[in-house]
């Protein structure tokens, strides 16, 4: 995983060989439970090299950030919204020692394997939830939300903004129809307090494919209605 090793040696990570040789025991790990499991449709090394890992950690630096800016010793806490097979938020937290990051997933066997990776890599600030996201309490309050491949802008900011504290941020991951999904998602902003604060672009070079990539980073301006995220499917079946 050249690219990657480069890519922590560019990003400054601390103990960067220490977490490069724990997050390739993820990909050993990946493809083991895939062969019985199906947790993911990317299984080729370099594909999931960029795709998985090196997507995911197009965050470190925005992350760090945030965390520098955080006044006193404080943790700042991360929620995961279908953390599937573990991305972004597992090479996130090996990297990052100093974040809580809480990962929610509906389906079993994808939850057992999250737990199975956060006890044999020992990530102590990995919490794990086995729930759909509109299950979940309502009364707890996080710092970022992070979503990666879960739905469209719109549905996943109702999935994501009400658990945020205000001035809190949510950031999605989203390919080359960002801007659409930007625009698509304004009735939802509008109605759950949040503001387009930025949009990061980057690509992805897998072989000689060329993926165009954005990190869209939502502030939370207001405080949510409690009714939402409405249960039943709704956010995906009657969309904002």
């Amino acid at each position: 995983m050249d690219a990657l090793i480069h890519l922590l040696n560019n990003l400054k990570v601390v103990n960067r060989d220490a977490c490069a040789k724990r997050i390739a025991f993820f990909f050993n790990e990946l493809i083991v439970a895939n062969a019985c499991f199906n947790l993911t449709g990317i299984t080729d090394e370099t594909e999931a090299e960029q795709k998985h890992f090196i997507d995911s950690l197009t965050a470190y630096p925005w992350l760090k950030a945030q965390k520098e800016k955080k006044q006193g010793d404080g943790f700042i806490e991360v929620l995961d919204i279908g953390a599937g097979a573990g991305f972004p938020s597992i090479p996130l937290a090996v990297c990052i020692d100093d974040i809580r990051f809480t990962l929610v997933e509906s389906v079993g066997k994808k939850t057992s394997f999250l737990e199975h990776i956060k006890n044999a890599l020992g990530l102590e600030n990995v919490t794990v939830i086995k729930s759909r996201a509109e299950d979940l309490p309502k009364n707890k309050k996080y710092d970022i939300t992070l979503g990666r491949g879960v739905a469209p802008l719109n549905t996943l900011c109702e999935y994501s903004l009400p658990f945020l504290k205000t001035e809190g941020r949510m950031v999605a991951f989203k390919g080359q129809k960002a801007d659409e999904e930007i625009s698509a998602a304004q009735n939802a902003l509008l109605i759950l307090g949040g503001a387009i604060e930025n949009k990061i672009s980057y690509t992805l070079n897998v072989g000689e494919e060329v993926f165009e990539r954005a990190l869209i980073i939502i502030k939370k301006v207001s405080e949510t209605d409690e009714k939402y995220p409405r249960a039943g499917n709704k956010p995906r079946l009657k969309p904002l």
